[in-house]
C-alpha cells in the first residue's frame, strides 16, 4: 500500500512540473526552439518581436553570444511562428512541430522596408527628357551606388532603397548638370515621385552688323575661352559663319566662363568682343566698321 501510495504521489508531481513547462497545456513531450532572426543582409537582428500562434513571447536578445535570437517553447503538436520588427516589413507565417529530438533551431529573414524612388526629368517646356543619365549616391560618397536612365516618358527609377542620406545628379547632353542632396525615407511613403526640370546649356547668340545697322552675311566667327584665347597657338572652340540675317549661334556652351569672339569680314576691320556666360543665354549685337 505504502508503495503504491509514492507512485501516485510521483506521477502527480511529473504532471505539475511539465504543466509548468508548457504554460499550463500537458504534453507528452516538452519542445523548445532557438529562433534566430536575420535581416535580408545576412545580419541578425535584435529586439525583434516573436510570436507563437499570434500570441507575443518575447523579442530577440540584443547583446552576447545569442544576440539576434530568442530560446521559445513550443505548446502545441503544430505551431505557427512570425516576426515583427520596425523598419521591417513582417515575416510570413512559418509552422514549425513539436519535435521529441530534443531542442530546434529555426532561421526566419525579414526584408527592411524600402522605397521606390522616381524621377520625371523634363525640359523648362514640360517636353519629357528621356537618356538622361541619372546618379544615386550614398552622401559623400564619390562612386555611385545605383545608375539608370530615364525612359521616353522622362521617368528614372531606383527601386528597393534603403532610408538615408542620398546625393542625386544627372546628365544629359545640351542640358545643365542637375544635383541636389535628398534624404529618402520610407516613411515618407512606399512610392516617391519627384518631377525635375533640367535646364538648357547656355548659347551665345551673336549678331553681325554695319554701321547702318544693317546685317552682315558670310562674316568668319571664331568662339575662344577667355583662358585659352590669351595663350600662344590657342585654336577656338568652334567656327562658323554668319547668315544672311547677319546671326551666328554657339550652344552647348559651359556656364559661368568667359568666352571671346573674334570676328572678321573682308573689307571690315576685325573686331574681338569679350562676352561673360551665365547659367542662361547671352545675346551680343556687333558692329563692324
Amino acid at each position: 500500500m505504502l508503495i503504491l501510495m509514492i507512485v501516485a504521489s510521483f506521477l502527480i508531481s511529473c504532471t505539475t512540473n511539465e504543466n509548468t513547462l508548457t504554460g499550463g497545456v500537458t504534453t507528452n513531450t516538452v519542445s523548445t526552439a532557438i529562433v534566430m532572426v536575420k535581416g535580408d543582409d545576412g545580419r541578425v537582428i535584435d529586439d525583434a518581436s516573436i510570436f507563437i500562434n499570434d500570441e507575443f513571447k518575447g523579442t530577440t536578445n540584443k547583446y552576447g553570444q545569442g544576440k539576434g535570437t530568442r530560446e521559445v517553447i513550443l505548446q502545441k503538436e503544430e505551431n505557427t511562428i512570425s516576426i515583427e520588427k520596425e523598419g521591417y516589413y513582417p515575416s510570413e507565417p512559418r509552422k514549425i512541430q513539436i519535435s521529441s529530438k530534443g531542442q530546434q533551431q529555426i532561421t526566419i529573414t525579414i526584408q527592411k522596408q524600402r522605397v521606390e524612388y522616381q524621377l520625371n526629368i523634363e525640359d523648362e517646356e514640360g517636353t519629357p527628357v528621356s537618356d538622361a543619365k541619372v546618379y544615386l549616391f550614398k552622401f559623400d560618397d564619390t562612386l555611385p551606388l545605383k545608375t539608370t536612365y530615364s525612359n521616353d516618358e522622362g521617368e528614372a527609377v531606383f527601386t528597393n532603397v534603403n532610408d538615408g542620406e542620398y546625393t542625386l545628379k544627372i546628365v544629359k547632353a545640351q542640358f545643365q548638370k542637375w544635383q541636389r542632396n535628398e534624404t529618402i525615407s520610407f516613411s515618407s511613403g512606399e512610392e516617391s515621385i519627384h518631377s525635375i526640370t533640367l535646364s538648357p546649356l547656355p548659347e551665345i547668340n551673336a549678331v553681325i552688323q554695319d554701321q547702318n545697322n544693317l546685317p552682315i552675311s558670310g562674316a568668319e566667327v571664331s568662339l575662344y575661352t577667355t583662358e585659352n584665347y590669351n595663350k600662344p597657338g590657342s585654336w577656338p572652340l568652334a567656327t562658323k559663319q554668319s547668315t544672311k540675317e547677319g546671326t551666328v549661334k554657339f550652344d552647348s556652351l559651359n556656364g559661368e566662363e568667359e568666352y571671346v569672339l573674334v570676328i572678321k569680314k573682308e573689307g571690315f576691320t576685325a573686331q574681338t568682343t569679350e562676352l561673360a556666360v551665365g547659367t542662361t543665354s547671352t545675346t551680343a549685337i556687333i558692329t563692324l566698321s
